[in-house]
């Protein structure tokens, strides 16, 4: 079975990530994933065993509270740093390795809670591309896991950025471990305590096309490093099988008691904000996710009959039964959740109010994934829970695009996870608090 990694989409120099990874180093046990924003393949992300997060254009200043109208702002690409904000969410939860390169290292540090400096100023002289990159000295600090890679305590790299990490706002569990020799500019960054971390490395440098990087240990010895960490992972796949071939259709990462844990905190700690959000905003979420259901409702149902074997005309006739299910949900959501008044009288009112629960775990069927998980996850959304949702394992895939399209439509990021995998998950759900 081949490792996979996951490459960042960037509209900028894509194709030297990709060329990066020679055949020679990749031989026949590694190969590369495109993940692109632009695509939406969100659902691509949990077969990989590795990711590389890649430089391009500046992250959207709400993501760190950056102040608008710096020199050389761009046209921010938030999609791109929402569905990199996923593939990093999902290397922590599972313990997969992690590269950062460039505006990687950056996202990295503001998904870790950090903030950037907007502009280098005078420093543009020695970091912002031109024509061609531009060249300079770093320095490494020993007690690192970057000096453990080169061997070396300074080193040449190329640079094009205008940006970098705020020092003084370093996210939670960082530290430095590469500064520029001429002006103390932040160069790379790393976990500071490891413990229960996978490999995760970010560097300011563009090591995938340094002029001399097969002789550059700041380029090759870091590609082989991470190649060789790779080759490490080991993470229990869960086969798909299309039932009409036998024919093995996708392997999807499988969840662990670590890594449902992980998710479960998640969860829990966005329940109150979802809670918070007034009714009818949660309907018109719900609402667009059956409007995406229509939309897709071709791709969703091929996807469908290919892991557990539906006739084609069936599995539509159930997406198309689940989004009935959905309108009379929503129309009716506000009649059951409202306040109800009992009495009104000598100064007193007497009410019923409905609160939502907190975290609801789904444990669904194989036979009618749409409809058996919609009757519990959607009512339950509306009524401002979060939702761990299992699918079964006959019918996996469908529960990646349900939990895509529920994203796509506004449910929070961390208010709808997915378990994976089959009875052994199942059993480790049940041991947790829902």
């Amino acid at each position: 079975m081949k490792k996979k990694i996951g490459i960042s989409f960037s509209r900028t120099g894509f194709q030297n990530y990709w060329n990066w990874f020679t055949k020679e180093g990749l031989l026949d046990d590694i190969e590369l994933i495109e993940l692109s924003f632009e695509k939406n393949n969100i659902e691509d992300i949990s077969t990989c065993d590795a990711f590389v997060l890649t430089g391009g254009v500046d992250i959207d200043i709400a993501l760190y509270g950056g102040a608008d109208g710096y020199k050389d702002q761009p046209t921010f690409q938030t999609e791109r740093d929402r569905f990199e904000e996923k593939i990093f969410i999902y290397s922590q939860i599972h313990s997969l390795p992690i590269l950062g390169i460039c505006r990687g290292m950056q996202l990295v540090n503001v998904l870790q809670g950090g903030s950037l400096v907007q502009d280098l100023g005078q420093y543009n002289a020695t970091h912002k591309k031109e024509d061609i990159d531009k060249q300079h000295t770093v320095n490494i600090e020993k007690n690192s896991l970057l000096y453990e890679i080169v061997g070396s305590a300074a080193g040449n790299v190329n640079s094009a950025h205008h940006q970098s990490v705020k020092p003084e706002a370093l996210g939670k569990n960082l530290k430095v471990n590469a500064y520029s020799e001429k002006d103390g500019i932040v160069e790379g960054l790393e976990f500071e305590n490891k413990t229960g971390k996978a490999f995760m490395l970010c560097v300011q440098w563009h090591p995938e096309r340094m002029k001399d990087k097969k002789e550059n240990a700041l380029s090759e010895n870091i590609k082989k490093q991470f190649l060789s960490v790779v080759r490490q992972t080991d993470i229990k796949k869960l086969s798909i099988t299309n039932p009409a071939t036998e024919e093995i259709i996708a392997q999807i990462n499988e969840d662990t008691n670590e890594s449902l844990q992980k998710k479960f905190k998640l969860l829990n700690a966005a329940q109150s904000n979802w809670k918070t959000k007034p009714l009818p905003e949660r309907r018109e979420v719900l609402k667009t996710f059956a409007d995406l259901l229509e939309k897709n409702i071709e791709q969703l149902a091929a996807t469908l009959t290919s892991e557990m074997g539906k006739p084609l005309q069936q599995s539509r006739n159930e997406i198309n039964g689940a989004r009935a299910r959905i309108q009379w949900l929503t129309d009716n959501a506000e009649k059951y959740l409202s306040d109800e008044i009992m009495s009104i009288g000598d100064g007193i009112e007497e009410k019923i109010s409905y609160e939502p629960l907190g975290v609801i775990c789904n444990i669904s069927a194989w036979n009618y994934p749409y409809l058996v998980g919609i009757n519990v996850f959607v009512p339950a959304l509306l009524a401002g829970n979060a939702v761990m949702y299992k699918p079964s394992e006959y019918s996996t895939l469908t529960g990646l695009e349900i939990e895509k399209l529920l994203k796509a439509s506004g449910v929070p990021e961390n208010i709808f996870h997915i378990a994976i995998g089959g009875r052994s998950t199942g059993e480790l759900l049940l041991e947790h608090p829902f």
